[in-house]
């Protein structure tokens, strides 16, 4: 999933809203990113997008 943390958030919750999902499984795609935009996707989700899912 990609798009500001706002928009990520809905549709974590819309997934589980359909589903019943709790938990989430991901695979990150790098591509040609720099190492530094990949770790600080990371850190926002972890930090921002997880904090106000649980």
């Amino acid at each position: 999933m990609g798009g500001s943390i706002q928009k990520v958030l809905d549709k974590f919750s819309a997934l589980a809203e359909v589903t019943g999902a709790s938990r989430y499984v991901g695979q990150i795609e790098i591509g040609g990113q720099p190492f530094g935009m990949v770790t600080k996707g990371i850190e926002l989700l972890a930090t921002k997008v997880a904090e106000q899912l649980r």
